[in-house]
């Protein structure tokens, strides 16, 4: 039987509701979301909880189908082939929020006036929170990751995602190039999620940064997530994950825009220039070392990626894309060789020998030709315990002549937070190794450990500040035993005495009923306390901002 469905967001002017089959379930091998309880499939009014969950589930199997038929398919969710469902919840409940949690992406309701809004309702917010779980079904040693700039990437990628899911539907793209053939302008597709920004705006005020739709048609240009406000208006590039992340979308949009303007145009070489970007990006997004600086290394894989797979054919597309917000691509300084890893000749038959072999081997055992010297170094370069595991896979759009080396950095977040005394924050960072002479070389530069430090540093202060960690008092506990190494009002503290940093903020107008939900907390892991994400929320989580209510 027929149901409702809307393409797009319900705020979107001209917005409306469709009569369209169901799109059937995605059956066998294929990952999939599952509604556990669907109403009766029919027709129902707008604004009502079993519209919502009907529409909800179509939005995100459409995210599906749409990202595999244009990138790739899913080998299983969280990258595990074993996970083939994942959890859908289209009203779960009350708050002006949406999240994926790695159990489910979850929507709900929020009473605003006389009507309530619904995060489901919106193909746009399904999308994004779709997007979270491809990429980590793709990606999912990025899920943990405490440098700024890949979390702000996380964020970014499912706006890209929300857009691709957009431009997908033929009758969007025909109105949109109707009013604007060059897409020159701002229009329904490049904002995301008109109706719960609007929401935002009515519950929180104006003045709130997520008051308005982010945009990937923007001109922001990058600069150091530190050297960023900590708040703004509308508009403004502050330094917070999903304000950060418009510089993503901002990419991806622009790369859709230079392929179309360079291509047959028309709404079918619209479709086609946005399904070449999402390739590019995904296949980018899967490689890609993590460093510091993560989206122009996504920007210079992509690159590499675009050589492999259309022949270069979009690199001058690429590098326009992200030149207009300040980001220049080098290949050259990528792959150079700056360290030798071994002495002349040391090792150097092995490499010979593993780089004939690598075609056929594991990504595993591809860089296993590093002899103990170069591995003991290579731990010193990246300021990695002495003995620890390096892990290693190859690089493969370099052609599989490098391969990505993983090591974890341990920083300590004291001095952050009286409760975050001695809880440690655990990060993987990769470098790329390659050869140069028949012997093992780095390639490229390696950020330093006081730089891995001072970006972990920076974003866990930004949480602190919004009030995203779930101390928990177990935890917590344990964390303060040892900070306080004696003076007991500090151990008090950490024990789960609240402190001014711990403190949820009054509620301010229109704010009942937001719920509290940390996307960090804090955890035991043998006889340390460390910080681990539990979720990606893309709302309003009450402790975030309740602060900026007068802002």
């Amino acid at each position: 039987m027929p149901i409702n469905f809307i393409v797009n967001d319900p705020a979107v002017q001209g917005a409306t509701v469709q009569v369209i089959n169901p799109s059937p379930d995605r059956t066998g091998s294929k990952v999939t979301f599952v509604v556990s309880s669907l109403p009766p499939e029919q027709t129902y009014p707008q604004n009502t909880s079993n519209f919502v969950s009907w529409q909800a589930r179509e939005a995100a199997l459409r995210t599906l189908n749409t990202f595999e038929a244009s990138a790739q398919p899913l080998s299983g969710w969280m990258g595990q082939s074993t996970k083939k469902k994942l959890d859908l919840r289209p009203n779960d409940g009350q708050d002006l929020n949406a999240y994926y949690n790695r159990a489910s992406i979850s929507f709900f309701e929020f009473p605003l006036g006389a009507r309530n809004v619904y995060s489901g309702a919106s193909t746009d917010v399904v999308a994004h929170e779709a997007g979270h779980a491809i990429l980590d079904a793709i990606r999912p040693d990025l899920w943990n990751v405490k440098m700024f700039e890949v979390p702000a990437f996380h964020e970014g990628f499912g706006d890209c995602i929300a857009l691709m899911t957009a431009l997908s539907d033929k009758a969007t793209r025909v109105a949109i190039l109707a009013k604007d053939p060059t897409l020159n302008a701002g229009n329904f597709v490049e904002a995301t999620a008109e109706e719960l920004s609007a929401a935002i705006g009515k519950a929180m005020g104006p003045n709130h940064n997520a008051a308005k739709p982010r945009q990937a048609l923007n001109t922001f240009q990058w600069t150091l997530p530190q050297a960023l406000p900590s708040n703004g208006k509308p508009g403004v590039l502050i330094n917070e994950i999903h304000s950060f992340g418009q510089l993503t979308s901002g990419c991806y949009y622009e790369l859709i825009r230079e392929i179309f303007r360079a291509g047959p145009g028309g709404e079918a070489g619209l479709w086609q220039a946005c399904q070449t970007a999402t390739k590019l990006l995904a296949l980018a997004a899967v490689s890609a070392p993590i460093r510091p600086r993560f989206l122009e290394t996504v920007g210079r894989t992509m690159i590499l990626v675009d050589r492999q797979t259309f022949s270069g054919k979009n690199e001058t597309h690429i590098r326009t894309a992200f030149q207009r917000h300040g980001i220049a691509l080098s290949i050259t300084n990528f792959l150079a060789p700056r360290m030798a890893l071994t002495q002349p000749g040391q090792g150097a038959r092995k490499a010979r020998k593993a780089g004939a072999r690598k075609a056929s081997k594991t990504p595993s055992t591809a860089a296993a030709f590093l002899p103990a010297s170069a591995k003991l170094l290579l731990n010193s370069l990246l300021d990695a315990a002495p003995k620890a595991k390096l892990e290693t896979e190859l690089f493969a759009p370099a052609d599989n002549t490098a391969a990505q080396v993983v090591s974890y950095h341990s920083v300590d977040l004291s001095g952050l937070s009286e409760r975050l005394e001695n809880v440690k924050a655990h990060t993987p960072y990769s470098t790329l190794v390659g050869s140069s002479g028949g012997s093992p070389a780095v390639l490229g530069a390696i950020d330093p450990g006081a730089v891995i430090s001072s970006e972990v540093r920076n974003y866990v202060s930004t949480l602190v500040e919004r009030g995203q960690i779930d101390f928990g008092d177990k935890a917590t506990k344990a964390g303060g035993k040892k900070a306080a190494a004696g003076k007991k009002a500090a151990g008090k503290k950490a024990a789960g005495k609240k402190t001014k940093a711990a403190k949820r903020p009054r509620r301010g107008p229109g704010a009942m009923g937001l719920e509290n939900r940390p996307v960090f907390a804090l955890k035991r892991t043998g006889g340390e306390v460390v910080l681990e994400r539990v979720s990606f929320a893309c709302g309003c989580p009450r402790t975030r901002l309740l602060r900026c209510v007068s802002a």
